[in-house]
């Protein structure tokens, strides 16, 4: 079983200067990704794709704190780790919530909607961050842009 101890997570020295890539708001802060891994990472999803359409593995239940792969609203897969089972005694919780390593969201997740992660996919290190920018006091999102006010 793969877990959060198995997930790496590149180092940036302090004070080092990085092109980021915007992937979304998550509460108070940014999630961003070093724009250099993209192209990496677009790959590794690639393999992803092909291995959950072909694969046919069992109904596969991740414990909390597993690693898995699981499938977002754009019905693509992602690398993630469960963050939350269902609970046994709630016969209306059936959903699992996972972290997609790789985008800095939670969402919900139907049981069908989730994989084991091979080992094969777990070279990349995990690529989302939180970011904080200092001085911020407010952030407006609209389809295209991200304006920063207070800093």
């Amino acid at each position: 079983m793969l877990t959060i101890k198995d997930v790496q997570y590149a180092r940036w020295l302090k004070g080092a200067v990085k092109t980021l890539t915007f992937l979304c708001v998550n509460g108070d802060c940014l999630m961003m990704r070093d724009h250099l891994i993209d192209d990496t990472l677009a790959d590794l999803e690639a393999k992803i794709q092909e291995h959950c359409m072909t694969a046919v593995d069992p109904l596969y239940t991740p414990a909390e704190n597993e690693l898995c792969l699981a499938k977002y609203f754009d019905e693509l897969w992602y690398r993630a780790i469960c963050v939350k089972a269902p609970n046994d005694l709630d016969k209306n919780d059936n959903d699992y919530m996972v972290y997609f390593l790789d985008w800095g969201m939670e969402y919900l997740s139907k049981v069908e909607d989730i994989k084991k992660m091979p080992k094969d996919f777990i070279y990349l290190p995990a690529t989302a961050y939180k970011c904080y920018v200092k001085g911020m006091l407010n952030i407006k999102i609209s389809q295209y842009t991200l304006l920063l006010k207070g800093i």
